[in-house]
């Protein structure tokens, strides 16, 4: 159940299959359905990161919203295979690209009409 947010001060993604790249990826790593990755992407128009005012290609910040079950290794994975993706498609410095996760505990999430672990 990752829920991804992309910013950018682009309107759009270079690459128009960025985002169901991504989500392939993503579901192939935790092993779960496919319906269950979703991503946006939201064009930031006012901000302060240096890069974003020096290049053509900036590298987004991607910020990831999942489940406390998944295994600090897949989440490794995951960073990893988020940022090459991202850096091929984009162009942009895949040393820019910063990517968090934020785990959610059990009881803290309502998905499919039900408490997750609650």
């Amino acid at each position: 159940m990752p829920i991804i947010t992309i910013k950018s001060p682009l309107s759009l993604p270079k690459d128009e299959n960025l985002l169901k790249d991504i989500s392939v990826e993503v579901t192939r790593l935790l092993e779960i359905s496919s319906e269950h990755c979703w991503i946006t992407w939201m064009e930031t128009k006012v901000f302060y990161k240096k890069d974003w005012e020096s290049t053509d290609n900036p590298a987004p910040i991607v910020h990831i919203l999942c489940k406390e079950s998944h295994k600090l290794a897949k989440v490794h994975k995951l960073l990893r295979a988020i940022q090459e993706l991202i850096a091929e498609s984009e162009a942009c410095d895949i040393k820019d690209i910063y990517i968090s996760i934020q785990k959610l505990e059990k009881g803290n999430i309502l998905v499919r009409d039900e408490i997750w672990g609650g």
